[in-house]
Parts: structure tokens; C-alpha cells; sequence
């Protein structure tokens, strides 16, 4: 299992070194031998991803890009994340950047392992499984 960490964006302090260690715990907690690739961008970079490959011209926290049919062996995915929008979302809920940040990164690997998210029974699906690597996370620290 690789973790690769690309911060593209200046906006928003990252702890690049915790990131990595929780999303290896979380790899292991799901049972993931595979490569995953994690990005941090800008509202507008992820905007134009949004764009370009989902036709939706607003920015947006978290894009996945499941991989793995391409990279049978290694890779399993990307996950883009918009730092941007999680410090948003976290005065919004009401939440810490750091526990918003979190979530995106589950959520964003659960679409690389298949988990869906367009109608309401995919939805609570996966918040439920969310909720239960968030919970490992928070009770494994």
C-alpha cells in the first residue's frame, strides 16, 4: 500500500505527514493493498475538473477518480480535494478543518472502492460506512 500527497494550493495549512498516516490507517481498516493517489488543490482547479469530466461548472470538496480497471495491480485511485471548500464546509457544519478534511478523504476513498452516493439509499450507505472509519480513526488515536 503507497500514499501519494500532492498539495497544489497555498490557502490552507496541510499536516502532509499526519495525512498520510491516517489514510494509511484507513487503507488498512478497509483492506486496501493498493496505491491511492491524494491531491489538495484550489476552488479553481477543482472547478474545472468538476467541469471538464462531470459537466458541472462549480467548485466542489472532493472528486475520486477510480483507477483500478486501468492499473489492475497497483493503483486504485485519485482523490482531489479542494481545501478550499473543505475550510468552508467546516464553518458551515459547524465542524474543525481538520475533522471536515477527514471526512472528504473517506469519502473520496469509498468512491475508489465503489461506494455511490446518487440516490438516497447509496447515500445513507455510505454515511454510515463514513461514520464507522471516521469512529475507528478518532478511537485508534
Amino acid at each position: 500500500m503507497k500514499v501519494r500527497i500532492k498539495n497544489l494550493q497555498t490557502r490552507k495549512k496541510v499536516n502532509l505527514r499526519e495525512i498520510r498516516r491516517k489514510v494509511e490507517k484507513i487503507l488498512r481498516f478497509l483492506r486496501v493493498q493498493k496505491e491511492v493517489n491524494l491531491t489538495f488543490c484550489s476552488n479553481d482547479l477543482i472547478k474545472k475538473l468538476n467541469a471538464k469530466y462531470f459537466k458541472k461548472n462549480t467548485s466542489t470538496d472532493v472528486i475520486a477518480f477510480p483507477l483500478a480497471d486501468n492499473y489492475p495491480d497497483g493503483l486504485l485511485g485519485e482523490v482531489i480535494i479542494s481545501t478550499e471548500e473543505v475550510a468552508n464546509n467546516a464553518k458551515l457544519y459547524r465542524t474543525s478543518f481538520r475533522r471536515e478534511l477527514l471526512l472528504c478523504i473517506i469519502h473520496g476513498l469509498l468512491h475508489l472502492l465503489g461506494y455511490r452516493d446518487k440516490n438516497l439509499a447509496e447515500k445513507r450507505k455510505m454515511q454510515k460506512k463514513e461514520k464507522e472509519v471516521l469512529l475507528f480513526l478518532e478511537n485508534d488515536c
